[in-house]
This record gives structure tokens, C-alpha cells and sequence, in this order.
């Protein structure tokens, strides 16, 4: 059995960490780590039960010698950490006793990876260009193949009740210039429609909007037009999209969208 290396830069999450901790995953690992109440977890998944052997892959940024927690699915273990040249410690062997998802925790040091070994296929994300995206959150894209010539596409949303988690984005009509969907906010919920600007520097501009439509624009990962309503949806409902693209007949586009409310039956 040879080890598989499951990096913390796309595997690991701070899941708790005091006002104030300096903590940071970047693409090299779990760094500053000097709060000794941060807590950081990262996950595998085991296609089938089995024994599996950890270690940290770690090494002291500021100290001589650190004693770190390390928590595999709840068994703890105490390891001994000395020297600042980065090396593989072992912690120890628990058996997972079905398939599934492994959390290991700790604190207290700057950790790269965990070194995994078991007779079991692991999972886990291996792929550095992508490590944003897989610690971003969990994603899940249908993809359509439009017929020639579409002008309009449709499309409902369900979504479960007790699935409407703070923070979920559920994107119903995507494209290659925007999207729209619904979201999860921390005190309220949205209806979004955003268009991006194009690659050849064209400006996203605001044609029209519906009564009680936000428009604003939009930085980050791309820059265009967000236009959003505050719309209390409910989980267990279905809504419906329609999605509009045509030229405008002047060398620009023309992009818009509706949203149908079960509520109001409009």
C-alpha cells in the first residue's frame, strides 16, 4: 500500500476559529496557525470500510517543538511535532466501519496534507488548479443541449424541504454569459439575474427591470450586471424561470428573465 498525499489546500476547511485568529488555508496548507483554540477539519471519502493509517504532512513555523491534536473520526490521538523542516508524522490507525466520509481535525501547527493509507479507493480532491473551487462548496452542474435558433429557455425549481442551508445558491437557468436562480441569504432571500461583460470589453448596461428589482454592478471573478428582487421563497414550492436571449438588431444583445411565484400566481 503506498500513502495518497490529500491535500489540506483542497480538502480543509476552518470550522472554528475565535474573533480575532489569524488562521488562513492557501494553496500551500493551513498557515499562521498560532491560536490554540482554531480547529480545522479536513475530509476524504472511503469507497468501502476498512482500516486507514493517517499522518500529517507538517512542519513548526515559530517554534522548536509543538504537541498538536489530531481528531480521526473521533478518535483523538496526541502528536509531537519538533523542527521547522516539513515531514510526514504519524498519528494512527482507525477503522472506518463503513463507506463514507472521513473528518480529520487538529490544531496546532502548519500543515501541507494528510498522508492516507488503506486498502480502500479513496476520494478526495487531487487537482491544484481546482482547489478553489472544491473548498468554495459543493457543486453539482445539469448541462442541456439547446436546439439551433433558441430564443427562450425554461426551466422549475424544487428545492427539498430542509435543504434551503444559509449560503446555497441554486442556479436554474445558466448560460454562457450569466445565470439566474435563487439564493439563501443570512437574513433574507434573493431571486438573481446576472449578465457578465463580454471578453472583447463590452459593457453589461440595464435596459429595464420588474417593480422592486436591485440592479447593481459586479466585480470579482467577473464584472457585468447583477440584478436581484428580495422574494421570501419557500422550500417545498416549485418556481418558474424563463430566460431570454436575442439580438437587439443593432450589434448588441438583449438578455432577460422572469420568475414565477406559485404564491401569487404570477
Amino acid at each position: 500500500m503506498s500513502a495518497k498525499t490529500v491535500a489540506l489546500a483542497g480538502n480543509a476547511f476552518i470550522t472554528k476559529a475565535p474573533a480575532g485568529a489569524g488562521e488562513v488555508i492557501n494553496n500551500n496548507g493551513l498557515a499562521n496557525w498560532s491560536n490554540t483554540n482554531t480547529i480545522h477539519s479536513a475530509y476524504f471519502r472511503m469507497v468501502s470500510a476498512g482500516e486507514v493509517t493517517v499522518g500529517v504532512n507538517a512542519y513548526l513555523a515559530g517554534s522548536s517543538h509543538s504537541s498538536v491534536r489530531v481528531t480521526i473520526n473521533g478518535t483523538a490521538f496526541t502528536v509531537q511535532l519538533a523542527g521547522t523542516t516539513p515531514k510526514t508524522y504519524p498519528v494512527g490507525t482507525v477503522n472506518v466501519a463503513a463507506p463514507g466520509y472521513v473528518k480529520d481535525s487538529g490544531y496546532f501547527d502548519d500543515v501541507s496534507g494528510l498522508s492516507v493509507t488503506t486498502t480502500t479507493a479513496l476520494e478526495y480532491t487531487n487537482d491544484p488548479a481546482n482547489y478553489y473551487w472544491s473548498r468554495r462548496g459543493p457543486s453539482v452542474h445539469m448541462g442541456y443541449t439547446m436546439p439551433a435558433n433558441s430564443e427562450y429557455f425554461y426551466n422549475e425549481m424544487t428545492v427539498p424541504t430542509g435543504q434551503d442551508v444559509v449560503g446555497s445558491y441554486f442556479m436554474v437557468a445558466g448560460f454562457s454569459a450569466g445565470y439566474s436562480g435563487i439564493q439563501v441569504r443570512e437574513n433574507d432571500r434573493w431571486v438573481l439575474f446576472s449578465v457578465w461583460d463580454a471578453d472583447d470589453g463590452q459593457k453589461t448596461t440595464l435596459v429595464s427591470k420588474g417593480a422592486g428589482v436591485v440592479d447593481n454592478s459586479f466585480g470579482g471573478e467577473d464584472t457585468g450586471c447583477q440584478a436581484y428582487l428580495v422574494f421570501n421563497w419557500v422550500a417545498g414550492n416549485t418556481y418558474k424561470f424563463i430566460t431570454r436571449i436575442r439580438p437587439d438588431g443593432s450589434g448588441s444583445t438583449l438578455y432577460s428573465a422572469w420568475f414565477f411565484t406559485p404564491e401569487s400566481n404570477s
